[in-house]
């Protein structure tokens, strides 16, 4: 671990979240446990990894807007990476690109690297 991560890490929290590889109605519940066991701390960043999703649906868009409205409550950045091309595409599709943060490994490398300001683009927030 570089000291700048540790810097990083010691200045916000940080929550690594990784959905199952369906995330779908039945691994969007799972999902939701897998958030509802997070004790939001203000200002923290919950990394949602979605190297291993092979599949989405309407139920696990939903999971991830719901996601992103609870860390969006208790002021935290939500950031997707790592992206798969086929659910990228649906991303892409359905305009969720436009609502999420979404970051590829060389930005997030990035954040490891350097503060939280490493990236300054701010997902549009969600009417709730």
């Amino acid at each position: 671990m570089t000291p700048d991560h540790e810097t990083l890490v010691h200045q916000k929290k940080v929550v690594r979240l990784q959905p199952p590889h369906r995330l779908d109605l039945l691994g969007g519940v799972g999902f939701q446990r897998q958030i509802a066991a997070i004790e939001p701390e203000r200002g923290s960043l919950w990394l949602v990894d979605m190297a291993h999703v092979e599949f989405i649906d309407s139920a696990g868009r939903l999971a991830l807007v719901k996601t992103l409205r609870l860390a969006q409550t208790h002021d935290c950045r939500l950031l997707i990476c790592n992206l798969p091309p086929s659910i990228k595409i649906i991303f892409e599709l359905t305009q969720l690109d436009q609502i999420f943060e979404l970051v590829d490994s060389t930005e997030l490398a990035d954040v490891n690297r350097s503060s939280s300001d490493a990236l300054s683009k701010t997902a549009a927030p969600i009417a709730a």
